[in-house]
């Protein structure tokens, strides 16, 4: 259903209890039951130092989705962290 398209740079953030994630960035094509593409998103594949890892995607408007998130509250409490902490490293950079 997905098409890797480009592999991005692996980045680090590191949240504000010191915890530090490495991730990489690609771009993904959704698409939809006829073929076609619906959406072209970025995929983030998330790893932190013990080995735990996450996948997050994000629109060009700036909106995240989880798609493969379990009902699993401490999950989705760290993916709600990691998600400020690389928008708060994006607005660095570009400002």
């Amino acid at each position: 259903m997905r098409d890797q398209l480009k592999t991005a740079l692996g980045k680090q953030v590191v949240l504000d209890d010191g915890r530090k994630f490495q991730y990489v960035i690609y771009m993904v094509e959704v698409m939809n039951a006829l073929g076609a593409v619906a959406a072209v998103l970025k995929e983030y594949l998330i790893t932190s130092e013990d080995g735990s890892s996450y996948k997050s995607y994000k629109t060009k408007e700036g909106n995240w989705y989880d798609l493969d998130v379990q009902n699993n509250p401490p999950e989705q409490i760290i993916l709600q962290r990691l998600k400020r902490a690389i928008d708060a490293q994006v607005n660095e950079v570009s400002e």
